[in-house]
Formats: C-alpha cells, structure tokens, sequence
C-alpha cells in the first residue's frame, strides 16, 4: 500500500536542492520515493481518493486474481473494446508464411 508514513515535513529535511531553470527546486530522496511507494500486495490499501490510491487498490486486486481469472479479465476487456469500436481484432495475413 502507499505509505501515508513520510510526512511533509520529512520529506523537506530529506530533499536535495537541484538547479532548475536558475531556481533552487527541492527534490526528495530516493529513500523517501521508494517508501512512499512501497507496496504491501497482503495488506489493503485503506485510503482512497488520489490517483496513488486508486492505483495502489488495482495493483492489491491483482495481486489476488489467478491467471485464469486475469486472462478472463483480458479478453472480457478485449471484447469490450472490440464490440464498441475502440480497437480493431487483428485478421492473420493469409500470404504470411505465419499462417
């Protein structure tokens, strides 16, 4: 799950000042990135309403699919976009010497 245990004010102590564009701009850690982003697929995320929430919620349910159910969810998903238009299905070129 995201890790709501870097709080702001860690992260600016933390940070590094790079030179963009002549202005200082704070950059935080890598150490801090990769805790921000940590990702526990056995522990539901508790927190929704952000785009890194959502996210991480995806990436929880599939961690708990098998893959049978994650290629019935693939073309469950290839259907849809096939009957709506969205994508075409591809034809084999009958001269390929593929087919």
């Amino acid at each position: 799950m995201l890790s709501s245990e870097v709080s702001f004010e860690d992260l600016w102590a933390a940070a590094t000042v790079m030179n963009v564009g002549g202005h200082g701009v704070r950059v935080a850690s890598i150490e801090d990135l990769i805790r921000m982003k940590t990702f526990d697929p056995n522990e539901e995320p508790s927190a929704w309403g952000t785009y890194e929430d959502a996210e991480a919620l995806r990436r929880w349910s599939f961690e708990r699919r098998t893959p049978e159910q994650r290629l019935a969810w693939l073309k469950a998903a290839l259907e849809l976009a096939y009957q709506s238009g969205t994508i075409r299905p591809r034809r084999p070129d009958p001269s390929s010497p593929e087919s």
